[in-house]
């Protein structure tokens, strides 16, 4: 019976041991599973420190950037507003206002109607002063060319033959569309004056037209109308001398 007894609690202390046994390596497991659950998420949280530093150097490096385009373009404003400011400076100080700009709006619409510059300097020095014309209008007439026809009567001249008056015109055209040699008087006309020494001059508009030519020491006034000829034109010339001998 003693024998028995002392089997019996034998096996009780085996049972006891292994059961302890057991609960340290459960223990044993789960305190490994934390390690490596503990190494897995520090290295994760390395990995996502590193991925944010070198999102903060890339930023950094971009912040950089815009701050040196914002400086260049900043200094490019200032550059353009230095200029504006100068190209306003300029502006009125060369562009004239009030009446000098009346005038110099005349003076730019004669231009461009065609009167030379030689006539618009020659008024505007003259302007105080008389002007003495001959009185005796000397009238000519001539044939405009149209391509058709060209001949001994397609010119005149005036100034002791000095100055040379050419024109050139449209033809007409009959209700079937076919061209004459006579040039439409309803269309405009390019009338141009040479002078003998090579300098030259245009006019050009529906007739009558109006132009003048410096010569001499003297200024010519032309004015060419439509004449009763078919085909010419009319031209009536008048010397005025030029005030202080010009």
């Amino acid at each position: 019976m003693a024998r028995g007894f002392r089997e019996r609690r034998r096996r009780e202390a085996a049972r006891r041991r292994l059961a302890v046994l057991k609960w340290m390596l459960l223990v044993g497991g789960l305190a490994g599973l934390g390690w490596i659950a503990y190494a897995a998420g520090s290295e994760l949280a390395r990995h996502d420190v590193r991925k944010l530093e070198e999102r903060i150097v890339a930023l950094e490096g971009e912040l950089s950037a815009r701050v040196g385009e914002v400086t260049t373009l900043q200094s490019e404003r200032n550059d353009a507003q230095e200029r504006l400011t100068s190209l306003q400076s300029r502006y009125d100080s060369d562009v004239p206002t009030g009446k000098p700009r009346e005038i110099f709006e005349l003076m730019r619409k004669q231009l461009d109607a065609g009167v030379s510059e030689d006539r618009l300097r020659f008024l505007i020095g003259t302007a105080g002063e008389a002007v003495r014309c001959d009185g005796n209008p000397d009238q000519k007439r001539f044939i405009v060319q149209t391509g058709l026809t060209r001949g001994k009567n397609d010119w005149v001249a005036y100034a002791g033959q000095t100055i040379v008056i050419r024109a050139k015109g449209t033809p007409v055209k009959t209700d079937d569309g076919l061209a004459q040699a006579w040039f439409d008087e309803t269309e405009p006309v390019t009338v141009t004056f040479t002078k003998i020494d090579g300098g030259e001059s245009q006019a050009a508009g529906v007739l009558p037209l109006h132009h003048s030519v410096i010569r001499g020491g003297s200024e010519y006034r032309f004015v060419l109308t439509k004449s009763t000829s078919r085909g010419f034109v009319q031209v009536t010339a008048e010397r005025c001398r030029l005030p202080s001998g010009r």
